[in-house]
This record gives C-alpha cells, sequence and structure tokens, in this order.
C-alpha cells in the first residue's frame, strides 16, 4: 500500500533527523563536530572525518531500515555517501544491527571514541514515535510496485551549515539565510523504468529552537504516482503536473521572489533583477526547494551543473504533487523540445568525470510551483543562453 510505504519514509527521516540532532546536542558528539571544524587536536579525538561518519552513518540507517521493511529495494536505495569511511588509509564499512551494543562497539573502532560511539548509537536506535499524519489518508488505497521503484537520499544537505551551527532568524521575506534551519533530510523515490519522481519526503531537524541543545523537526511529504497527486501541505490536491498554478500558494503576479545560491552567475542575476524579480539567498538545495513548496518564493534556479540527483528527487516529486515542476534550466532556456526538459532520477550524465558527477544535473536546474513563472524567466534569461 502506498500509504503505508510513505509513512515508512517519513519515519526513516526522522531517524535521519534524530542522529542529526543527537551529533548537536549529546555533549560528547558535539565536541567531535566542533573539533573537525575547527582542525584542532584531529588526531587525539578521532581517527576519520566526523562530519563523514555522520553522514554515512544517516545514509545507512535509512536504507537498512527500508530494505527491512521493503526487500525489493536491497539494490536500489542510493545516496550521496558511500557505506563507508577511511580511518588509516583503509576503508571500513558501516553496518548496523539490531542490537545498539554492538553498533555501539562497531563506531567505538571508527571513531576511538567509547562515550561519542554509545551516543551515537543511541541515536540510532532510539524508537521513532511519529504523530499520526492524518493527511495520510488523502492516499487513499492506491497501491504501489516496489520492484520498479528506486531511492535517493541526502542525508544531511549543507553540511557547512550543519557543522557551523548557527541558529538564523527569518530575514524580511520569511527566509533563512545560511544557518542550521536550512539543513535538510532529504529523501526521494523514482520509477526505475521511466526515472520520474513519485514520493517525496523532506525532513527539516532543526526547524524550532526551544534552546541551546533542544531543536523541533518539521516533515514535509507529497506523492505524484498514477492518477494520486497529494502532499502533506493540503496544497494542489488532486491536481496533478499538468496543472499550472497551485490553489493556495502565492501565484507568479504576487510573488516574484527567487531563491538563489550566492555563487550564481552574476549576468544572471542582473537579468532576472532588472526584471523586477527580487532575489533572495539561501543555503543548501534542500531549503531552496522547499522555500519554493512552501510559496516563499515563486522559484529557485542554479545556472551550473552543481545540484545532484540526491539533491533534487524528493523536492521535485513534492512539487510535481502541487501542480509545480523541476526541468533542466538549460534545456528550457534553449528551447529545446519539451522532451529535453524532463529530470530523470535512472539517468546518468555520461560527461561526468567521476562517479559522483554522474549523478550531477547537467545543464542546472528550474524549480517553480507555477508554470506561468517558468515562461516569464525562460523570457528573462534568453540574452545569456550562449552562457549556459
Amino acid at each position: 500500500m502506498m500509504q503505508k510505504f510513505v509513512e515508512t519514509v517519513v519515519v526513516c527521516s526522522e531517524v535521519a533527523a534524530n542522529i542529526a540532532r543527537a551529533c548537536r546536542s549529546e555533549e560528547a558528539l558535539f565536541h567531535l563536530l566542533v573539533e573537525e571544524k575547527v582542525g584542532e587536536s584531529r588526531q587525539k579525538l578521532t581517527r576519520s572525518d566526523f562530519k563523514t561518519v555522520a553522514d554515512v552513518l544517516v545514509q545507512v540507517a535509512v536504507r537498512e531500515r527500508l530494505v527491512r521493511e521493503y526487500p525489493s529495494l536491497v539494490s536500489h536505495v542510493h545516496g550521496e555517501e558511500d557505506d563507508s569511511v577511511l580511518i588509516d588509509d583503509r576503508r571500513v564499512s558501516i553496518r548496523l544491527t539490531e542490537s545498539e551494543d554492538d553498533t555501539a562497539r562497531m563506531l567505538s573502532r571508527i571513531l576511538n571514541d567509547e562515550t561519542a560511539a554509545a551516543a551515537l548509537a543511541a541515536a540510532v536506535h532510539q524508537a521513532v514515535r511519529t504523530v499520526p499524519d492524518s493527511s495520510l489518508s488523502d492516499i487513499g488505497s492506491l497501491d504501489i510496485d516496489t520492484e520498479n521503484i528506486a531511492v535517493w537520499i541526502d542525508p544531511i544537505d549543507n553540511t557547512g551549515a550543519y557543522i557551523a551551527g548557527r541558529n538564523g532568524t527569518l530575514n524580511e521575506y520569511g527566509i533563512f539565510n545560511d544557518s542550521l534551519q536550512c539543513v535538510t533530510v532529504i529523501i526521494g523515490v523514482f520509477d526505475r523504468s521511466t526515472g520520474e519522481p513519485i514520493v517525496g519526503v523532506i525532513n527539516q531537524p532543526f526547524f524550532d529552537c526551544r534552546g541551546a541543545t533542544c531543536w523541533a523537526g518539521k516533515c514535509i511529504w507529497g506523492v505524484a504516482y498514477e492518477d494520486c497527486f497529494c502532499n502533506s501541505l493540503k496544497t494542489g490536491l488532486a491536481q496533478g503536473p499538468t496543472t499550472t498554478g497551485l490553489s493556495s500558494l502565492a501565484s507568479a503576479q504576487d510573488n516574484m521572489l527567487l531563491v538563489l545560491s550566492q555563487s550564481e552567475l552574476p549576468s544572471v542575476v542582473k537579468l532576472l533583477s532588472d526584471r523586477g524579480f527580487t532575489i533572495q539567498y539561501a543555503g543548501g538545495a534542500g531549503y531552496k526547494l522547499l522555500c519554493v513548496i512552501e510559496g516563499t518564493a515563486c522559484a529557485y534556479l542554479v545556472s551550473t551543473s552543481s545540484t545532484f540527483k540526491w539533491d533534487t528527487c524528493g523536492p521535485h516529486a513534492i512539487l510535481r504533487s502541487m501542480g509545480g515542476n523541476l526541468l533542466c534550466l538549460k534545456n528550457v532556456v534553449k528551447k529545446l523540445p519539451s522532451h529535453y526538459h524532463l529530470i530523470q532520477y535512472n539517468r546518468p550524465d555520461m560527461g561526468g568525470l567521476t562517479a559522483g558527477q554522474m549523478w550531477r544535473n547537467e545543464g542546472g536546474v528550474f524549480a517553480f510551483a507555477n508554470r506561468q513563472t517558468l515562461e516569464t524567466v525562460v523570457d528573462v534569461l534568453d540574452p545569456v543562453v550562449g552562457d549556459l
């Protein structure tokens, strides 16, 4: 059942969020995290990059929980990280068992710190009790063929902000520029045959600060599968990906705010600003996509090939559930036939020079909630099409 499957993915995202929060709230783990940031006494504290350990552990925890529930996914859960870390010039795989003690012993060998290993193992094995989401009932009795799906995971998106650990404040446009609030856990599910994103979850582990080491999170999901288009935001229900707008979010006419990366091409920024768009910068692809999903921004674009399948698969599915979409910016602006606009999650970029680059979104991305915004931006960027 699709409803049970989505609930499982939501729970997996919360397991990941618990691990991320533990690394900032448990004293032993926070000590490693901060020391890795500043690079002091590294060999005394740990024999590996703790940030990488946290990333890998989140990915492994999500994958193993998913596979436990759905064994057919065993070879089809992919992510940003490998399942191993480098220790003293050798690769050590991270493996989880049902036993918290066994996990702690495994982590102790990696971290060389029994106290930190025990705290991290406790976070991994912590029971997750999610508040029942009444909107899951909108999925109805829809079934899902788990034999023909695969998963992309971004375990901790925006690790720079995660390590820095700064609590941000909303600016006048309702956006966090770069802080813990911009850190996300992203899980996306796609059809292995078509590459189409069908289920997405974005978890904000640090959505609400309730004290120096106490945080509450937020989770958003969306389904765009067969004739079911629904999400936890109750936005665009049953509309599908061909609609031109969203029922409760700001339309292109009254929302001219674009969220971009600080590294965006100056020529692109100038053209958009001159046309009347308000430009705001924020950290993390996941958070910027969340700004579009929640209606704070009308669109997010990146003109370089700097995002990856694990960044966009989950948010893409949520956008489709709302009537929006996420397309290849370069091909749209060049006005290539529409089938070249699609970002497919089963197809690597063969121009990539490394294994990681093979899964980049070649040609940039354009994420929008309203198609009218897409048409306006395509027209604006026409003068710089040769630069993209």
